[in-house]
């Protein structure tokens, strides 16, 4: 008897191990489907809608931030964006009909939904309904160049529009907006919004650039937005929310300029361009660059170039203290120094000066400056 009972025990035991298998399993199940669910009412969420528009709903999104940084009084500002681009979809940006003329097409196929307006145009099947029949536009008020970064292998080909590029923002420097598919289809978007007015391109005047690309690294993003970021809270009024160390207007007479010291900008008014190859001795314009006396321990000069470009230099061989007698050639052999580097790498000054060409190399039959590559170094030499 007590055999019978300890065997029914052990029945019972194996007999409810298989029920708590069996509960495990659907508990699995269940938590697999839930998680499925989860998941895509986070797709929904993220793309606002079935994943099957989440390219249209994207675009939607991208117009939308461009319209409210429009919208904004201060004359930059930036946005990095978490984009979805599916396959065989590509965005253009058109400033006027005129602009199918550069790219082989006639004005009379605009979309008609953009109304002749700066426009924004989401397509498929790029190559067959371009120009004239996209998925969808959005117009915009403004008169606004669509730009992108042109995409290069090359690093520092990408890197000129993390500095140099982004200072001078010559439109014929960028490429018209295109945004093609880009594996993986979810990327970083960095746009912005610069007005820069008195610019015309393809025969029209715009006001507003607006920029974006997905090629730009992160560390390029935050070198191009601390040379286009507008002034602070704490700044003159006449500057808070204007380009740092930039005119606030087209006629050129009024300048904000960022004390780095105090984190703030300051108005400059009536300012004279600076004379050439001379030793500043007050604040003035060279170029379009405001030469601060208060911000140098050293002398400075402003530099007028062979082909007109004027900068901002520690040192002028043309000034009457760097003119040196034949036979010396102290000013030659200083600007040799300043740009050819004696260590295997040419950094920092040594490559700006070398870029920038401030002993005027090569506009006179003399040596010229140049930046080459030498396995990892970037070398300045005299050709």
């Amino acid at each position: 008897m007590r055999l019978f009972k300890r065997f029914n025990k052990k029945a019972q035991e194996a007999h409810t191990g298989g029920l708590g298998d069996l509960v495990h399993i659907l508990l699995v199940v269940l938590l697999i489907l839930l998680l499925f669910y989860l998941g895509y009412r986070f797709i929904n969420a993220l793309f606002g809608g079935d994943v099957e528009q989440a390219t249209e709903s994207n675009f939607d999104s991208l117009a939308d931030n461009i319209q409210l940084m429009i919208d904004k009084p201060s004359s930059f500002e930036y946005q990095n964006m978490i984009f979805y681009l599916d396959k065989e979809y590509s965005i253009r940006g058109f400033t006027h009909p005129g602009a199918l003329s550069a790219r082989g097409k006639s004005p009379a196929d605009y979309p008609s939904s953009c109304q002749g307006k700066s426009c924004l145009c989401l397509y498929d099947n790029y190559e067959k309904k371009f120009p004239a029949k996209p998925v969808k536009c959005r117009s915009f008020e403004q008169n606004i160049v669509f730009l992108s970064v042109p995409y290069s292998k090359d690093s520092e080909k990408m890197a000129l529009y993390a500095d140099k590029l982004a200072l001078d923002y010559d439109v014929s420097q960028y490429q018209y907006f295109y945004l093609p598919f880009i594996n993986p289809k979810i990327f970083n978007l960095y746009v912005e919004k610069l007005v820069k007015s008195g610019q015309t391109t393809i025969g029209c005047s715009f006001d507003i650039i607006i920029m974006a690309t997905p090629y730009l690294s992160s560390t390029q993003i935050d070198t191009r937005v601390s040379l286009l970021a507008t002034c602070p809270l704490g700044s003159d009024p006449a500057c808070v929310g204007k380009r740092r160390n930039y005119f606030t207007d087209n006629s050129n007479t009024e300048y904000c300029y960022f004390n780095e010291a105090n984190q703030s900008c300051s108005l400059k008014i009536g300012l004279k361009n600076c004379a050439f190859d001379q030793k500043l001795t007050a604040d003035c314009l060279c170029g379009d660059k405001l030469a601060s006396r208060s911000a140098y321990t050293t002398n400075i000069y402003c530099f007028d170039r062979a082909d007109g470009k004027a900068f901002i230099l520690p040192f002028n061989c043309k000034a009457p203290e760097y003119v040196a007698k034949p036979e010396d050639e102290k000013c030659l052999i200083y600007c040799e120094v300043l740009t050819q580097s004696t260590s295997p790498d040419c950094v920092d000054q040594e490559q700006y000066y070398c870029n920038e060409n401030p002993c005027g190399f090569g506009t006179a039959g003399n040596k010229k400056c140049e930046t080459a590559l030498k396995g990892q170094y970037t070398i300045c030499r005299l050709d």
